[in-house]
C-alpha cells in the first residue's frame, strides 16, 4: 500500500529523456536502485523494473 498510496511518488509515464537518465545513473551508481529511485520521486521496485523492461526490449544494447 504505501507504495500505491504516497503522495510523494511521481505515477507518470516513463518518457524516452527519463529512459536516457536511468541508464546513465545506472552506469554511475550501478545496481542502487533505491538511490536512482530517489533521483526520480520513485520506488526502486518501480525503477528495477523499468531496467528490466528496457534491458529485454534492447534499448539498453543500443544505446551503449
Amino acid at each position: 500500500w504505501p507504495h500505491h498510496l504516497a503522495r510523494d511518488l511521481y505515477h507518470r509515464p516513463f518518457t524516452a529523456r527519463d529512459d536516457d537518465e536511468l541508464l546513465r545513473l545506472h552506469r554511475r551508481l550501478g545496481d542502487r536502485w533505491k538511490e536512482i529511485g530517489r533521483v526520480y520521486g520513485r520506488t526502486s521496485r518501480i525503477m528495477r523494473r523499468r531496467w528490466k523492461e528496457l534491458r529485454r526490449s534492447g534499448f539498453v544494447a543500443a544505446a551503449a
